[in-house]
């Protein structure tokens, strides 16, 4: 067989590495590639099968003997092993990379803003990314609170320009900040030494096309979800108004020149009593007709969709 025809290959969740050894070198000409890292049921020494770093290697030897991958689907567990392999997959295919699915299952991690900013040096052609993004953490005194990316510099925006094409919106992100306990003057200083934000490094993407979020939020995002009253059963709600110019904010920031054509935020609740909640908002362009005079022009448009719902104590079953 001439491995150099095969231009994609699906491992599922799985890196099998005797596989990968046997195939390094022969399929120079993938272009799609689908793998994993994902936890094995299996004890003894096979359980060690997929996340010694010793196999890391091995993975890394076979992505270094591809040419130029365009389309990589990566499904894990946590972000452990993913951290592990992504500099030296980026570094190889960043250039050519037009399609990232990073899709971490694994509660409460994420991607850092420095691996937003990683992708958008190396891959700064890419077109559509489904990435895992974390809320930003500020202290005030022994409390903490969970931010969107970027809304410290939102609140410390200097430039005229910037704040005139955004004015309406920050407007609205500073009352949500001014209201809430003040950020202590080290936080909100903006320095040489602070890191980028997740969200000025993707919107600094200038070829993408589509962009997939899912945003954990914790208990502290009070930011973006209210709670029930005290002693009252139920999962928290989204302030959906905020939510709605926040992910506008994420379009605006791209620029009117910009290809992009979808963004797509999913906001994912923390679980009460086994009680989930997720609201998916999509910003997109769409075509439609005034009502004033019946001219049709294309309209920025977001629509939200909520899945889940919340358990009701007067149907528990202890049985199942």
């Amino acid at each position: 067989m001439d491995w150099t025809r095969l231009h994609t290959l699906d491992f599922g969740f799985g890196s099998p590495f005797h596989l990968l050894e046997a195939l390094t070198g022969r399929v120079s000409q993938l272009k799609t590639f689908k793998f994993g890292f994902w936890p094995t049921t299996q004890t003894g020494a096979a359980s060690k099968l997929w996340n010694a770093s010793e196999n890391l290697g091995v993975l890394e030897r076979f992505l270094n003997f591809i040419d130029a991958l365009e389309n990589i689907r990566l499904h894990s567990w946590d972000d452990d092993a993913m951290s592990k392999v992504r500099p030296s997959l980026l570094a190889k295919h960043g250039p050519s990379l037009q399609y990232l699915e990073a899709k971490i299952h694994k509660g409460f991690d994420t991607w850092h803003p420095e691996h937003f900013a990683a992708l958008a040096e190396k891959a700064p052609r890419l077109k559509e990314l489904r990435a895992r993004m974390g809320l930003q953490e500020v202290k005030r005194g022994k409390k903490t609170r969970s931010i969107w990316p970027d809304m410290i510099a939102a609140s410390n925006v200097q430039s005229t320009s910037s704040v005139a094409r955004l004015k309406g919106i920050f407007s609205s992100f500073k009352k949500q900040i001014d209201t809430s306990p003040k950020l202590p003057t080290s936080s909100r200083a903006m320095s040489s030494t602070t890191p980028r934000f997740g969200h000025s490094a993707l919107t600094s993407l200038r070829h993408l096309t589509h962009l997939h979020l899912e945003v954990i939020l914790e208990w502290d995002a009070d930011q973006l979800i209210s709670f029930p009253a005290p002693y009252q059963f139920g999962v928290p709600s989204i302030k959906h108004q905020f939510a709605t110019e926040l992910v506008l904010h994420v379009w605006e920031n791209f620029g009117s020149d910009s290809p992009i054509e979808q963004i797509e935020v999913v906001f994912i609740a923390p679980e009460v009593s086994n009680s989930s909640k997720e609201w998916t908002y999509t910003v997109s362009k769409r075509w439609m007709k005034r009502d004033a005079d019946g001219i049709w022009e294309w309209r920025v448009v977001v629509d939200m969709r909520e899945e889940g719902s919340n358990s009701d104590p007067n149907n528990f079953d202890p049985f199942g």
